[in-house]
């Protein structure tokens, strides 16, 4: 069976955009698709509320929901989706091709590019979300951030159970199950693959694999906890 298929990170039923994984063999394959994905959004739609002291660019390919709140200095680059009753908060910054699933959280300091956030997750406090997709459910704690791209620039290469997997991928952060949780000031490295209610120690360098269900797979250098140790 293929580790990595969607349905083993997440729960796509109420997602909104569960679409977007439909051609995935890989989780991660979704990151590729989000160009081509946003070209048949309808996008252009302002239902929250956006302060006078936010800024919009591209707003005729920029959504928001209703209930969104749109805080100052807050600062949106269309193509991005947010949906329903999310806070994008002071200084937050959501750059193109990210989509903010409903009731979840953008915070003060905090970016996200090119990731996917499932409902009712966060990112609240000084956070990077980059070329990531983040399940439901998900709390990242202040200070953690996903890094995206190796030192050397060159793909991500995963390796899990004895076999090579080529993502294709330059730029490629973190997958994060429904349920995971960071603690403060966690750092994944490239292509780290948290699975379904996974919990980081605060100061946790992450590399490769973790679940709880399964001894932790570790392909790097890391601090990170192993999976019989999720607190």
């Amino acid at each position: 069976m293929n580790p990595f298929s969607p349905a083993r990170f997440f729960d796509l039923d109420a997602f909104s955009h569960k679409a977007l994984f439909n051609e995935c063999t890989f989780v991660w394959e979704a990151l590729r698709n989000l160009p081509f994905y946003f070209e048949e959004l309808d996008l252009g739609k302002i239902n929250g509320h956006i302060s006078s002291q936010a800024m919009i660019m591209h707003g005729d390919k920029v959504f928001v929901g209703k209930g969104t709140r749109v805080d100052p200095f807050a600062m949106i680059e269309g193509p991005v989706w947010i949906g329903e009753d999310c806070q994008i908060r002071h200084g937050a910054l959501i750059r193109p091709y990210s989509i903010i699933g409903n009731g979840s959280v953008v915070g003060h300091g905090s970016e996200v590019k090119c990731s996917v956030m499932m409902e009712n997750s966060a990112a609240p406090h000084l956070n990077f979300v980059g070329d990531s997709v983040v399940g439901s459910g998900v709390n990242i704690g202040a200070g953690a951030k996903c890094g995206n791209l190796r030192l050397d620039g060159k793909e991500v290469v995963l390796r899990h159970d004895g076999q090579v997997y080529h993502t294709g991928l330059r730029k490629f952060g973190a997958i994060m199950g429904d349920g995971v949780k960071l603690g403060c000031n966690v750092v994944t490295n490239p292509g780290a693959i948290l699975r379904k209610n996974f919990f980081a120690k605060p100061n946790s360098t992450i590399s490769g694999v973790f679940s709880r269900e399964l001894e932790a797979r570790d392909f790097g250098n890391s601090s990170a906890p192993s999976s019989q140790d999720p607190k």
